[in-house]
C-alpha cells in the first residue's frame, strides 16, 4: 500500500508534464500567470495596443478591420463583427483570443471548444485605460500595460481640471454626401462616447448633451439650432477622404449663421486613428487640443 504522505512516482511524472505542455503555451507572467503566445485579436484597438507593448509577435490572427500597424496586414484575418470565420480560428490554434462585448457569437464558440478568450471593453475611456492594464498581462506585458494605463490617465485627466470658458464642439463621425459641397445630415457623437470624453479632456463641451443614442443624426435645421463654436469633421480613414480636408470642410460654407462657420473655426481630421479607441486616443486628444487652442487666441 502507498504511503499518503509519499507523491506516488506517477503523479510526479504527470505533474512535471503538465508543467512542460504549459511552457510550451505561454510563458510565466507574475505570479502563478502564464502569458499567451498565440493570440488572436478580434479588434483594431485590442490590437494596436498588443503591437504597442511589443507583443506583435504574438498575434496569429486579426479580425478583418484591424490595418495597423501597416504589418498586420499581413496575418491572417478571421472575420468581421457580425461574420467571425471560425474555421480559421480553429486553423490558428489560439491559446487566447480577445474580443468585444459585440462578439457574442464568438464567445459561444471558445466556450464549447474550450478555447480561453477575453472580452475588452472600449466604450468609454476608463473602460480603455483599464483594457490596457488587462491585455498588458496577458501577452506578457504587465509593466508595459501599466505604464500605458498610467499615462492615457494622466493625459485626459488635465482636462478635468481646465479652468475658462470652454467651445461648444460638433463633432461628426460620418455623414451623408460628404465632399459633394453641402451637408444634408451628420452622425454625431453623443454623450455617452469616448468622444464626449475627449472633447472634455480637450478643453470643450459636446454641443450635443440630450441624446439618448450614442450617435444622433443630425439634420442641417437641428446644427444651425445648436450653434457649435468648433465644428471637427473626423472621417476616419476610409481611402476616399485621404488628403481631401480642404474640400470636406468646403462642404460647411453654407452654414454661415453658424459661429463655427463665421468664425472659420471648420476642423476635418482624417487620420486613420481617429475611430480606434485604443492607444493612439492620445493622437486624436492632441489634435482637439490644438483645434480649441485656436479657438481660445481669438477670446
Amino acid at each position: 500500500m502507498n504511503n499518503p504522505m509519499k507523491p506516488c512516482p506517477l503523479s510526479l511524472f504527470a505533474a512535471a508534464t503538465a508543467l512542460l505542455m504549459l511552457g510550451c503555451i505561454g510563458r510565466p507572467d507574475g505570479p502563478g500567470r502564464l502569458s499567451a503566445q498565440r493570440i488572436i485579436s478580434l479588434a483594431p484597438s485590442i490590437t494596436e495596443t498588443i503591437y504597442a507593448f511589443g507583443a506583435g509577435d504574438r498575434i496569429v490572427g486579426v479580425s478583418d478591420f484591424c490595418t495597423y500597424p501597416p504589418e498586420v496586414n499581413q496575418l491572417p484575418k478571421v472575420g468581421g463583427y457580425v461574420d467571425p470565420n471560425f474555421e480559421a480560428i480553429l486553423r490558428l490554434k489560439p491559446d487566447l483570443l480577445f474580443l468585444l462585448k459585440e462578439h457574442a457569437k464568438v464567445k459561444e464558440f471558445c466556450a464549447a471548444r474550450g478555447i480561453r478568450y477575453i472580452e475588452i471593453d472600449d466604450h468609454n475611456v476608463p473602460a480603455i485605460i483599464q483594457s490596457m492594464r488587462i491585455i498588458g498581462p496577458a501577452c506578457g506585458k504587465a509593466a508595459e500595460g501599466e505604464k500605458m494605463a498610467a499615462a492615457m490617465d494622466s493625459s485626459f485627466s488635465l482636462g478635468k481640471s481646465m479652468e475658462g470658458p470652454r467651445p461648444r464642439v460638433l463633432l461628426a463621425v460620418g455623414r451623408d454626401g460628404a465632399g459633394s459641397g453641402n451637408v444634408a445630415s451628420v452622425w454625431a457623437a453623443g454623450p455617452n462616447t469616448f468622444y464626449n470624453e475627449l472633447i472634455h479632456a480637450a478643453g470643450g463641451t459636446n454641443v450635443v448633451l440630450d441624446s439618448l443614442n450614442d450617435y444622433p443624426t443630425l439634420s442641417a435645421e437641428a446644427i444651425i439650432r445648436l450653434k457649435p463654436d468648433i465644428i471637427v469633421d473626423a472621417m476616419s480613414s476610409m481611402a476616399q477622404y485621404a488628403n481631401q480636408a480642404q474640400k470636406l470642410k468646403h462642404d460647411w460654407d453654407e452654414f454661415t449663421m453658424v459661429p463655427a462657420v463665421g468664425d472659420s473655426l471648420v476642423f476635418c481630421v482624417t487620420g486613420d486613428y481617429v475611430t480606434i479607441p485604443g492607444p493612439r486616443l492620445i493622437q486624436f486628444l492632441n489634435d482637439l487640443r490644438q483645434i480649441i487652442g485656436k479657438w481660445r487666441d481669438r477670446l
